[in-house]
């Protein structure tokens, strides 16, 4: 019959009880009658001191850095939809005028054209 190790103080790794220590654990396995202990690392997150507060800092101000960057290219992106609209109504509006002018010039030289074959006509007549 096995024995059940007490709860919190064991935990079973790879089909063997450990006895867990703070954040490390310590493994005792028979090997040509000798125990030894083997320190393994907690299989969990953490931050320790191998990551520098400059590293965890650095990566805060460009998570940052590319939040804003990208809010601000939304936002041009709005602005410039906003600007092609305007520009577009503004393009239709200039079409519009243009091709009135286009047909009022149109008239004037009809009219002068008229004027100058009445003018002819006269002298012809007056021959």
């Amino acid at each position: 019959m096995e024995n059940t190790p007490p709860p919190n103080k064991f935990v079973e790794v790879n089909g063997e009880f450990v006895k867990r220590l703070d954040e490390h654990l310590i493994l005792a396995e028979e090997r040509g009658g000798k125990t030894e202990k083997i320190e393994q690392r907690i299989e969990r997150w953490h931050v320790g001191k191998e990551i520098p507060l400059a590293v965890i800092a650095t990566l805060v101000i460009q998570t940052v850095g590319i939040v804003w960057l990208a809010a601000v290219t939304v936002t041009r992106v709005g602005d410039m939809r906003e600007n092609i609209v305007v520009d577009k109504a503004a393009l239709v509006i200039d079409q519009k005028r243009q091709d009135d002018d286009s047909r009022r010039s149109e008239d004037r030289v009809i009219l002068r054209l008229d004027k100058f074959d009445a003018k002819l006509d006269r002298l012809i007549e007056k021959r």
